[in-house]
């Protein structure tokens, strides 16, 4: 019986990325961990706000 490789053994870690919010904790960058949340929370903000408009268009009888 031949063996193929699944799925799941390429996104099981081992070809993890080097970058990203998990990296830059692990090596103590701060600023750089920072200013990743920032804009993560910028970016959630905008969308919350962007949903609330849509809402309020779309069900205008909906009171808030």
């Amino acid at each position: 019986m031949e063996r193929r490789p699944s799925a799941l053994a390429s996104v099981d870690g081992r070809r993890r990325r080097r970058d990203g919010l998990g990296i830059t904790w692990e090596l103590f960058d701060v600023e750089t961990m920072y200013v990743g949340l920032f804009v993560i929370a910028i970016i959630g903000f905008g969308m919350n706000a962007g949903f609330d408009a849509i809402e309020r268009a779309v069900v205008p009888w909906r009171k808030r």
